[in-house]
């Protein structure tokens, strides 16, 4: 889930941001994988809720840093308004939802040879 970015450079964080970071720190669950997208605009108390969940133990929220990864789109000829909508696929890679991404992202933890076998 991202929870802080609407396909414009400004803060999206919202009640449902709440909501979900709320519960993955009380689940303390390593599944589904949650990320949040960085941004300077961050609502800080936001940010600050992020780490202590963080402080769990259990390796989320993720952090995906739009200052880096929107301007590495756009260089590989992402068109901008895709770049900002990018979102996390698997566990931390970024992919532009419904433009690509398609793959199963677990495939080089099978050993087909060893299925054959």
């Amino acid at each position: 889930q991202k929870l802080n970015e609407k396909g414009e450079p400004e803060d999206a964080v919202n009640p449902l941001s709440w909501a979900i970071l709320e519960s993955c720190g009380q689940l303390r669950s390593t599944q589904p994988n949650l990320s949040v997208r960085y941004h300077e605009g961050l609502n800080q108390e936001f940010l600050m809720g992020c780490i202590e969940v963080i402080k769990c133990g259990f390796g989320m929220p993720a952090f995906n840093n739009d200052e880096i990864v929107i301007p590495e789109f756009i260089k590989l000829g992402v068109e901008k308004e895709d770049a900002y909508n990018y979102a996390s696929i698997g566990c931390i890679e970024t992919a532009v939802p419904g433009k690509w991404g398609y793959r199963c992202t677990g495939m080089s933890f099978i050993n087909f040879a060893r299925i054959l076998l």
